[in-house]
Order: structure tokens, then C-alpha cells, then sequence
């Protein structure tokens, strides 16, 4: 057996499995394939009711780098728990059973991580008809000793809302084993919003080297079921045990504590904002985070993406203003646009994303459509609602 070295590291390899049949054959073998060997491959069955188990198996007969774990569902951080728990590679990622990734991912990743702890790539996002890559928004490069506080301090947030310095994915990374060990065993298993999150974020406080590529090869699939599991009513207490969780693990780290919790709240502002919005509103603002909507408006909500269907639903069931129009970007042109305004007293541009906000803004505007008109999040009720994320939190 080849003597392994520093360039050569075994790579532990964790897919959790949960009903994913139809896409299972395209994840496993994009891993089978490639250009790097050294790898070990440990399917998680998290308990799947469809012939998902079955092809696991089957796939540890055909490549002996495969081992296959059968558990009773979970969820994803149990099952991500089962498969860390039996790796034995230098170094281990992860691969979500319904994405894939090029060929020379993992090639690329070595060569680039010398002996760091930690390496991140980019994430190419797949959606129906196109693909977008996502990068992190700090500077690629090596950050190890005192430049680590650096990289702490704008890691979650950046100043921009919501921009995170680095994106909070597990699977587009290479961690030594023992230090991803350590951090995910200790997630609480009831964590199932921002299960990256709880796990990355005190990974990285962890290590003593870090290394950030631009470069993307995971390619994220993006379609609305996941391992994630059933909806049992209780989404606001895993927030609130993610806030606690990751709470304690910043109180922990002194250098940078204060920035850490702030941004902690920027993120959890963030989490509720896609996931229930109705907590952030208030007696003075029932239309969180735009300002100046009153009571009874009819509206036309411009954004059809993950945000844009958020707010449409909680819109509809809070009754506070009237929908007209639900509308994107391929839908609005000059020979419409004087109708919706007709029709509408505001549109809402459900865009979190500032510069692509203001960029509608200005389009919208050339329309010819009045300025009092163009709702855009309004950025001192971000910055008051973060002030009130523990109150928030604690009293709901």
C-alpha cells in the first residue's frame, strides 16, 4: 500500500441520503469519478422511505471506497453526526446527496490547501435553467495567525445587508477530520435551520490556518425538498436553540467576541426574515423591513425569487395590505408598467441584495414610475430590528 504524504491526504467523504432516488445516481458517481483517488465515501441512509437505501447498497458493491450507514431519520446534522463519526481520512467534507461536483474537485482543493485546516471554495447554485456562482466576499488567500481576526470579524456579516464574508457551506470545503469532528458532534441534533451555520462558523474559530479560493466546483442543486426532514410546528425554538448554540461558542472566543455576537444577529435577522417574517414587525412598521406602507395599501410585489415567495406568503396571511400584482423581472416592461402602477399605490422590491435592489430602482424609475412609489428594504429598519433580535427571540 502507497505510503501516504502531505500531498496525497485521505479525504473522508459524507453523503446524507434522504429520499433523493432521482438524483442520487448523478451525486455518487460525479464523486466515484474523480481525478483524485484517495478518497473514502460514506453514504448516510438517514432513514429513507424510498429505494434511496437500496442504491446505497448497491453502490458499496461497486466501489469498494464505499461504506453505507442505514440509520433511523434524523435529520441532516444526525445524520452528517453518523458519517463524521466513522471517518478515517486526514481531511473530510461533505457532499449533500441531490448536488454533484466536477471531476477534479477534490485535486484542486489539495493542491491548493498545503497544511492548512481548513480550505473553502466557491458554490456554483443550479437553478432550472441557469447556473450562478457564488463566492465568498473576502479576499482569497491564506489567513493564519494574527490576520485570522481579520477574517473573524466580517466572516458572517460584512456591513452589507445580507452579506456574508464567507458563505456558511460545509460541502465546498476540506477540514482536517478531528477539527470537523469535534464541531459537528456538538451540534444539538434539534438544529435544523442553519445546520452549516452552526457547524462552520466555530470550525473556523478553531483553526489555526485557513485558506480562501475563488475557484468553484460543488454545484448546488436548487429545488425545495432536502434532507431536512418533515416540519413538526417547532421552527422558531431551532432558531432559537441555534442563536443560544452559536451564542456560546462566540462568548467563548475573546479576541473578537462583541463582533461575533453582532453579526450573530445579523445572521438570525436574516434567518427569520426568510423563515418568519411576522416576528419582526411591529406596531409602528406591520410591513418589516420597508417603511412608509400603510395599513390597507394595494401592492405589487416585484421578486419571485426565495425571498420574493416569502414575503408574498406572509403578506397573505397577515391581511395588513392588499397584493394586486406578483411580478418579476421578464414580466415588466413600458407597456405594462403604467397599468400595474394604476393598479398598485407601491411596488415591493423583494430583493435582499442592495445593489440588485437599487439597480430595479433605477430601471423602474426610467419607467417612469414615481420614486414615493419604489419600496426598497429600508436599511435603518434592519439596523432596528437588530437591536431587538434577543427580545425577539426570547419572548416569542
Amino acid at each position: 500500500m502507497m505510503k501516504e504524504t502531505h500531498f496525497n491526504p485521505k479525504i473522508s467523504i459524507i453523503v446524507p441520503v434522504y429520499n433523493i432516488e432521482n438524483y442520487i445516481k448523478r451525486s455518487v458517481e460525479s464523486i466515484i469519478g474523480q481525478t483524485y483517488n484517495n478518497l473514502e465515501i460514506i453514504l448516510v441512509d438517514d432513514g429513507s422511505t424510498d429505494n434511496s437505501d437500496k442504491l446505497c447498497d448497491e453502490y458499496k458493491y461497486r466501489d469498494k471506497r464505499i461504506k453505507v450507514i442505514h440509520k433511523r431519520n434524523g435529520g441532516l446534522v444526525s445524520a452528517r453526526k453518523a458519517g463524521i463519526a466513522e471517518a478515517t481520512g486526514n481531511y473530510a467534507t461533505y457532499v449533500d446527496g441531490d448536488d454533484w461536483i466536477e471531476s477534479d474537485m477534490y485535486a484542486r482543493l489539495v493542491e491548493k490547501i498545503g497544511n492548512a485546516d481548513v480550505i473553502v471554495s466557491g458554490v456554483i447554485r443550479d437553478y432550472h435553467i441557469r447556473s450562478v456562482c457564488e463566492t465568498n466576499k473576502i479576499a482569497e488567500g491564506i489567513y493564519e495567525g494574527a490576520v485570522l481576526n481579520d477574517l473573524y470579524k466580517q466572516m458572517i456579516y460584512n456591513g452589507k445587508f445580507y452579506e456574508r464574508g464567507i458563505q456558511p457551506h460545509v460541502f465546498n470545503c476540506l477540514f482536517k477530520k478531528e477539527l470537523l469532528l469535534k464541531n459537528q458532534l456538538a451540534v444539538p441534533d434539534e438544529i435544523n435551520v442553519g445546520e452549516d451555520a452552526a457547524c462552520f462558523y466555530p470550525t473556523l474559530l478553531d483553526a489555526d490556518k485557513i485558506v480562501l479560493s475563488n475557484d468553484s466546483y460543488y454545484h448546488y442543486v436548487m429545488r425545495e425538498n432536502s434532507i431536512m426532514g418533515t416540519n413538526d410546528g417547532k421552527e422558531l425554538e431551532k432558531y432559537k436553540v441555534l442563536y443560544r448554540y452559536l451564542m456560546d461558542r462566540f462568548v467563548a472566543y475573546p479576541r473578537c467576541r462583541e463582533e461575533l455576537l453582532l453579526q450573530l444577529k445579523y445572521l438570525m435577522l436574516y434567518t427569520l426574515l426568510l423563515k418568519e417574517p411576522k416576528l419582526l414587525q411591529s406596531e409602528e412598521n406591520m410591513v418589516f423591513p420597508y417603511k412608509g406602507i400603510e395599513t390597507g395599501a394595494k401592492v405589487a410585489i416585484y421578486g419571485k425569487g426565495r425571498f420574493g415567495k416569502e414575503f408574498k406568503n406572509y403578506l397573505d396571511s397577515g391581511g395588513v395590505v392588499k397584493i394586486e400584482r406578483w411580478i418579476d423581472s421578464n414580466e415588466i416592461n413600458q407597456a405594462n408598467i403604467n397599468t400595474v402602477c394604476e393598479d398598485c399605490d407601491y411596488i415591493i422590491v423583494t430583493v435582499l441584495i442592495k445593489e440588485i435592489a437599487d439597480q430595479i430602482k433605477h430601471e423602474l424609475q426610467n419607467m417612469g414610475v414615481e420614486d414615493k412609489k419604489i419600496k426598497c428594504i429600508d436599511e435603518k429598519e434592519i439596523t432596528s430590528a437588530v437591536g431587538r433580535i434577543d427580545e425577539i427571540l426570547n419572548n416569542n
